[in-house]
């Protein structure tokens, strides 16, 4: 019987499994923490690749709330003025939408109860709309003009006169002394404003666009030029508009 057990404390044990033992005693917590973090990787992975594909997206960030059958009217409307950019032979519109509003604790339209979480929604959605102007994945925007003045202050409109020359300063938005900026422009004061959805929009929402130095060229430069290109031919399309 001494001697069966002596034999068995003499099984050689393979190297492999040896370093393998050592490698889990040292490293097991970094193992597995790699582990959780290459799955979530994957699953966001796979998540990006099933996103829907769109031709562009367009922000309206304001005191307007928009509901799904405006959303729709108003992704139907800018649809006319967009082409088929990823050539899937069909036109898509993402219509991303923010509900900001600054003067939500003086207008007696919201309930006294209710002020505080608004207020916190509000400057929530404040905050990731400008999360979005600095991410510059999203070149024209609809924006209440309370709104316009803080874009007009980060520097990051483009010039629409540059774009349309024949731009009455009628059109023009106001900049924060009261005078006409090539910046913006009031979308009611255009034929565009009219359309479905986009009449129902406060009047003094202003239709603008972000400047390519803005928009994020980290990884593709060219797909980021391709993407303002095509929205400056939009935008022309829009402040050209007139109705039949």
């Amino acid at each position: 019987m001494a001697s069966k057990k002596s034999d068995m404390e003499h099984i050689p044990t393979s190297p492999f499994l040896k370093k393998l033992d050592n490698y889990w005693y040292h490293y097991k917590w970094h193992t597995i923490i790699g582990v959780i973090l290459l799955v979530t990787v994957l699953i966001c992975t796979l998540q990006m690749c099933q996103k829907p594909s769109y031709d562009t997206e367009i922000i309206y960030a304001g005191p307007h709330s928009i509901t799904k059958v405006q959303q729709g009217d108003i992704k139907t409307s800018l649809s006319a003025f967009m082409k088929d950019r990823d050539g899937n032979g069909e036109v898509s519109l993402n219509l991303i939408p923010y509900w900001v509003d600054g003067d939500m604790m003086t207008d007696d339209k919201y309930d006294e109860s209710d002020r505080g979480f608004m207020q916190q929604s509000s400057m929530q959605n404040k905050q990731n709309f400008h999360d979005e102007i600095s991410a510059g994945d999203v070149v024209i925007y609809l924006v209440s003009h309370e709104l316009f003045l803080e874009m007009m202050e980060r520097g990051c409109l483009s010039s629409l006169t540059e774009l349309v020359p024949s731009l009455s300063e009628d059109v023009l938005a106001k900049d924060k002394d009261g005078n006409a900026t090539a910046c913006g422009v009031t979308l009611a004061s255009l034929p565009a404003g009219s359309l479905a959805g986009l009449s129902q929009l406060p009047a003094d929402t202003v239709l603008c666009m972000q400047d390519l130095r803005f928009l994020n060229q980290l990884f593709n430069k060219n797909q980021s030029e391709a993407q303002h290109a095509y929205c400056k031919e939009m935008m022309t399309a829009l402040l050209t508009f007139t109705l039949p």
